[in-house]
């Protein structure tokens, strides 16, 4: 008789569980935050392409100044900044070879940065879709059935996403933007250090305010996932028992059934719909308002600032409202995030605390 191949069950990264409940912080049990950390040379270097085309999208608006002041032969404090920086036009032509380099630069840097991220993203998802499915394949029969089969299928969706989100939106993107936005606040401090300032401590104050509300989602988005998860449970439990219903006709009441939950599920997702559009509103809102407060301060002279200075401040802060308004959501990614990680987690840990044994070699990042 030949040799019998026998197929090695995919490995498990270990969640190591003899620290489960121990002295060490979550971040330090996590394997999704593990994983993340693993890839951390990777992550810098997205942010570093992505500090690249923030840095260029700042050359692009104050080269524009220098660009007057060739063609219409004034000044512009545009050109002081370039200057501050150290680059010098003294042509038209050389204006243009600089521009059309810049934006070409611009071009590669924010597709490298885009796929870099949205690839770490799918990666980051592939690993924990893996080792859940391997965890969950591992379970003991008797703890698998205790959970409706809605709550291991939601994993597959809405929490994988929420992971990738955690990490392209929430971590890679508000970095690259409080990059951006500090660079933007040194140049206004250049230009005028009590505007800089006040537009400083604005942004810190508004930070501060979205973490503190982002807290409060969390309620909302565990009752909609709860309700999904049921949604789902009801769907499978039916079609699995789909020749009982044509038998016993109770077709109207499974379809009964299930419109109540859609109901319930419609519900909960109306109250997290209107949670995020408040925050999305405000964040552009508080933005404007801090336009607006700068200018009632230049108008009643408390900020004294030049014309072509004010309007290059002007111009700056209308080029930092994306960075700002994805910056004040970013909490409200980071927890959501979170609260996906522990219950992806939460799933994994039995199985792995019971198979942890026969698996014991860690998967490479």
């Amino acid at each position: 008789m030949g040799n019998i191949l026998v197929e090695k069950p995919p490995e498990v990264l270990p969640l190591q569980a003899e620290n489960i409940g121990g002295k060490d912080s979550y971040a330090e049990k996590s394997m999704v935050l593990n994983q993340i950390w693993r890839r951390k040379w990777s992550l810098v270097s997205i942010v570093s392409i992505g500090i690249t085309n923030s840095i260029i999208s700042f050359l692009l608006t104050l080269i524009i100044g220098d660009f007057f002041i060739l063609q219409f032969h004034t000044s512009s404090s545009k050109g002081k900044l370039l200057t501050f920086l150290g680059i010098n036009i003294s042509s038209i032509n050389s204006f243009f070879l600089i521009f059309t380099f810049l934006i070409l630069l611009k071009l590669v840097s924010q597709f490298i940065e885009k796929y870099g991220s949205l690839k770490e993203g799918e990666r980051l998802a592939k690993k924990v879709r893996e080792n859940l499915f391997s965890a969950q394949v591992l379970t003991d029969e008797d703890f698998f059935s205790q959970r409706p089969a809605g709550q291991y299928l939601l994993r597959y969706s809405n929490d994988l996403k929420s992971i990738q989100i955690f990490l392209t939106k929430g971590l890679l993107t508000s970095t690259r933007d409080l990059l951006f936005i500090g660079m933007g606040v040194t140049l206004l401090i250049i230009l005028n250090n009590r505007l800089g300032s006040i537009v400083l401590a604005f942004i810190v104050l508004s930070f501060l305010l979205f973490a503190f509300i982002s807290k409060f989602q969390k309620s909302w988005v565990v009752k909609s996932r709860s309700r999904r998860s049921l949604l789902l449970a009801y769907v499978s439990k039916n079609f699995h028992r789909f020749a009982r219903m044509k038998k016993n006709e109770s077709e109207a009441r499974v379809i009964q059934g299930f419109n109540n939950r859609s109901k319930e599920l419609y519900e909960a997702n109306l109250d997290t719909s209107r949670f995020e559009g408040l925050i999305d509103s405000a964040s552009s809102f508080l933005h404007f308002s801090m336009l607006g407060v700068v200018l009632l301060l230049i108008t009643n002279s408390y900020i004294v600032i030049n014309v072509s200075d004010a309007l290059s401040c002007i111009l700056l802060l209308m080029l930092m409202q994306g960075a700002t308004r994805r910056l004040f959501k970013s909490p409200s990614y980071i927890n959501k995030g979170l609260l996906s990680i522990k219950k992806v987690e939460t799933l994994m840990k039995p199985s792995v605390s019971i198979k942890s044994s026969v698996f014991s070699d860690t998967q490479t990042a």
